[in-house]
């Protein structure tokens, strides 16, 4: 199966009852084809399967995917770019900030950003250039994306990095970067409780940051 047949079977599986509900869901952002998850999963597995994980990734298609209105495109895009994260260069962190500008919304965004993650253990001095450029950003998704890439890095996670993206933001009114703040705190709470407790006593947050930050901690 081909990038052109995978396209034309998602068209052919379309569910209109069901794309009404995911658009609600979406807050009627995007068009959707109605397929859900698991029946996305199915569809794309032999098209995926078939992929060479050595091979270069063909960014023609990805934003393609992207660009398709059905939010569904973007999602096997994204499938696509994890199955061949490892094949993934340091330079194409401006693709990835390319493709997620595109339609962004909180489901694009916190998908694209452990792949972002993934690319910064391995290039991290070149990746930080990035990191740097977006937490200072006047786009809040790209903020979002700097405080959010080490969800999963435990002990791996540069504190440091962390701590300065949090601080350049915690003054933010936007919703979605306070939540981020309180989301990437409660995470790393689990690998390192007190530091996070004691930032969060240092530094004034959000009461949103704040009550997210200290959910585990104060069960």
């Amino acid at each position: 199966m081909d990038k052109k047949e995978i396209v034309s079977l998602f068209y052919n599986n379309t569910d209109a009852d069901r794309a009404r509900e995911m658009s609600a869901y979406m807050r009627n952002h995007f068009p959707f084809l109605g397929i859900g998850s698991q029946k996305r999963a199915d569809l794309s597995r032999i098209f995926l399967s078939k992929i060479d994980k050595k091979e270069e990734i063909d960014w023609e298609f990805v934003c393609y995917c992207f660009n398709l209105p059905e939010r569904e495109f973007t999602y096997l895009a994204i499938s696509y770019l994890d199955k061949l994260k490892k094949n993934i260069l340091p330079e194409d962190l401006s693709k990835f900030e390319q493709i997620a500008l595109i339609r962004p919304w909180w489901d694009s965004i916190d998908s694209l950003s452990p792949l972002i993650g993934f690319v910064y253990l391995k290039y991290p001095i070149y990746s930080e250039k990035f990191i740097n450029k977006w937490m200072n950003s006047d786009i809040f998704w790209l903020i979002r994306i700097s405080i959010i890439f080490q969800l999963k890095y435990k002990n791996n996670t540069n504190i440091e990095l962390l701590s300065k993206s949090i601080l350049n933001n915690k003054n933010s009114n936007e919703f979605f970067i306070n939540k981020a703040i309180g989301w990437a705190l409660r995470e790393y709470s689990k690998t390192n409780p007190s530091w996070v407790l004691e930032f969060v006593k240092s530094n004034k947050l959000s009461n949103l940051s704040e009550r997210e930050a200290l959910r585990i901690i104060n069960r």
